[in-house]
């Protein structure tokens, strides 16, 4: 499920991270790569970008404690939690 594009992410809220770009050693955010396909925790959405230039941005913390600034677009929600427990148990990203 992408995320909605009208409707916020909020604080707390659980979500999917896949990233969506150079899948390299070589990237500037090869440890968001090895993030890819995990759950995230919805810090905040950041107010402090150009949402007409790049779209809605967040701060999001994985389970191993890494908080990092991700798109929007990287991110999908879930319709409750047995989906989100469903989406962990069949997918996990290269680090785990």
């Amino acid at each position: 499920m992408v995320a909605e594009k009208n409707k916020e992410l909020l604080s707390g809220q659980k979500a999917w991270f896949t990233y969506k770009c150079l899948e390299s050693e070589e990237s500037n955010d090869a440890i968001l790569w090895h993030h890819t396909n995990q759950p995230v925790t919805i810090l905040k959405r950041l107010t402090n970008i150009d949402e007409c230039e790049v779209g809605r941005m967040y701060s999001v913390k994985f389970n191993d404690g890494l908080v990092y600034d991700v798109f929007e677009d990287e991110l999908s929600r879930f319709e409750n939690n047995a989906e989100l427990r469903q989406k962990e148990a069949g997918g996990r990203g290269r680090n785990s």
